[in-house]
C-alpha cells in the first residue's frame, strides 16, 4: 500500500504531467466499466480536497492538474454522476456519440452484453474471421467472458461487419435485440445535454456511430467526424472543441485524423491508455481509467502509474540497448 508521503512524493515528481481520468458508465454497484455512484463520489471528495487548485476545466488546459471525462453519453451519467460533479463544483468533459444521443442505434459492444445476458442457450461456437471458437455458457461468469473475447475480437472488424456477426451472433443465441436498449445500456436525450451547465460541462464529440476511425474509408471517416461536429453543434448551439477516440488505442487513430480534427477546430483529442511518456501533443492526450478501486484512483491521480509505466518503458528501452550490443 502507498501511504500518504508516498503519493506526495509521486505527486511531486510528477507535477508537470497532466492526470485526466476516463470514466464510461456508472451504476449504484461498480462492475466491468461500470463505476458505482458512492466511488465516484469518494473520488470527487478527494480531489476536490488534495488538488483544490489542480482541477482543470477542460482537457486541453494550459495549466497542469486534473480533469474528469466520461465517454459515450449513456443516460446514467445525467442520473448518477452529473448530480454529483454538481454538488463538488467539479468540471468534466462529456464526450458523446451523436448516432447514439440521435437514437439511431445503441452501442454494438452492449448488444453483445445484453445478448449474453438473456441468452437460454448454454453452449455457444461460431466461426469468426475464419476462425472457430466455443464457449460453455452455463454460469453468469462464463456469458461475461465470452462477451469480452467476443468484443475483443469484433473491435478489428469493418462496421459493417460488426453489425452483420452481431445478427448472426443473435440468432445462434436464439435472442432478438430490441430496437431501443433498455435502460442500462440507453443513452441521453438532446434535452439533456442542453440541460447540463455549459459551465461546468464540456460536451466533446466521440464520432457518431463509434467506429475504429483507422478502420474507415475516406469517405466514412470525414461522415463520422463532419457529421457529428455538426450535429452537435446544431442542437447544442456552441461549439464543439474536445474530440475522443473511438477505442482509443494507439492504432486507432493517425496523422490523417488528427489533421481532420484539426480543419473541423478541434482543440484537443484524447486517446484511453496511459505510458511513461508526458505527451504534450493535445491530439494524443493521455488517460488512466477511474473505474478501478479508491487505492488505485489515488495512485493514478498523483502520477504513480505513469512513474511505474516511465520506468518499465526504460527497463525495456535499456534491455533492447543491451541486447543490440551483445550481438
Amino acid at each position: 500500500m502507498f501511504d500518504n508521503a508516498k503519493l506526495q512524493l509521486a505527486n511531486l515528481l510528477t507535477e508537470n504531467v497532466n492526470k485526466i481520468v476516463m470514466y464510461h458508465k456508472f451504476s449504484n454497484l461498480s462492475h466491468n466499466i461500470e463505476s458505482s455512484s458512492k466511488l465516484f463520489e469518494q473520488q470527487l471528495i478527494y480531489i476536490t480536497k488534495a488538488f483544490k487548485n489542480k482541477i482543470l476545466s477542460s482537457p486541453s488546459s494550459r495549466q497542469t492538474g486534473i480533469h474528469l471525462t466520461i465517454d459515450d453519453g449513456y443516460q446514467d451519467f445525467y442520473d448518477l454522476a452529473y448530480p454529483l460533479l454538481v454538488k463538488y463544483e467539479v468540471p468534466a468533459t462529456f464526450y458523446v456519440c451523436t448516432g447514439f444521443i440521435n437514437k439511431e442505434l445503441w452501442m454494438w459492444y452492449d448488444k453483445i452484453e445484453y445478448l449474453l445476458e438473456t441468452t437460454p442457450v448454454k453452449y455457444f461456437e461460431i466461426v469468426l474471421a475464419g476462425q472457430p471458437h466455443a464457449w460453455s455458457l452455463t454460469s453468469k461468469i462464463e456469458k461475461e467472458n465470452c462477451a469480452l473475447q467476443l468484443q475483443s475480437i469484433l473491435k478489428s472488424f469493418p462496421s459493417n461487419e460488426v453489425s452483420a456477426e452481431i445478427n448472426a451472433i443473435s440468432k445462434l443465441l436464439e435472442i432478438e435485440i430490441p430496437v431501443l436498449p433498455p435502460y442500462k445500456y440507453s443513452a441521453c436525450s438532446w434535452g439533456q445535454l442542453r440541460d447540463m451547465d455549459p459551465e461546468l460541462i464540456n460536451i466533446g464529440a466521440h464520432s457518431h456511430t463509434h467506429p475504429i476511425l483507422t478502420n474507415c474509408t475516406d469517405e466514412q471517416l470525414s461522415f463520422e467526424l463532419k457529421h457529428c461536429t455538426e450535429l452537435l453543434q446544431k442542437e447544442l448551439q456552441r461549439p464543439i472543441k474536445h474530440f475522443c477516440y473511438p477505442n482509443g488505442q494507439s492504432t486507432d487513430y493517425s496523422n490523417t485524423v488528427i489533421e481532420k480534427l484539426k480543419q473541423l477546430g478541434y482543440e484537443s483529442a484524447v486517446t484511453a491508455f496511459t505510458d511513461g511518456y508526458n505527451c504534450k501533443d493535445r491530439y494524443k492526450i493521455r488517460r488512466c481509467s477511474g473505474v478501478e478501486s479508491m487505492h488505485r484512483f489515488k495512485k493514478h491521480v498523483n502520477g504513480v502509474e505513469h512513474l511505474s509505466k516511465k520506468w518499465i518503458s526504460f527497463k525495456t528501452r535499456n534491455n533492447n540497448e543491451n541486447n543490440v550490443f551483445s550481438r
